[in-house]
């Protein structure tokens, strides 16, 4: 009957460590973007033109922007490198330089940070013309 006790008190301690590590694994941050992809509309060929994408961290946990990943040689990107506090909000800049670039373009460029959701693509868009 002892040893009968014992196992079952293993066992609930076993559960309930198990279930927090669970809550701990899902208490991160959570990089929200206001818009994910942005319509430039038309420009000429050599502009560098941009936009600010605008977000918040509405998660638990302090959010760290890791690396944005660049599509192509012709986008710049600025982001925040230190952490963003639940609530706090922040901006990445995406420049485009249109020159040597003509027609319908679109620009992705990959936010990679500790979020829940560690990878989101931002889009810039644009027709550029001669």
């Amino acid at each position: 009957m002892k040893h009968y006790l014992y196992a079952i008190l293993c066992l609930v301690v076993f559960y309930a460590c198990q279930n927090q590590v669970k809550n701990e694994g899902n208490s991160k941050g959570e990089l929200t973007f206001i818009e994910q992809s942005h319509k430039l509309g038309l420009i000429k060929q050599g502009d560098a033109v941009g936009h600010s994408f605008k977000f918040s961290n509405t998660g638990s946990e302090a959010l760290v922007i890791q690396d944005v990943v660049k599509g192509c040689g012709c986008t710049d990107v600025n982001y925040p490198t230190n952490p963003i506090f639940p609530g706090e909000t922040g901006v990445v800049e995406v420049v485009f330089n249109s020159k040597g670039w003509h027609g319908k373009q679109v620009k992705k460029v990959t936010v990679i940070s500790n979020a829940i959701e560690p990878r989101q693509e931002l889009l810039l868009w644009a027709e550029v013309s001669e």
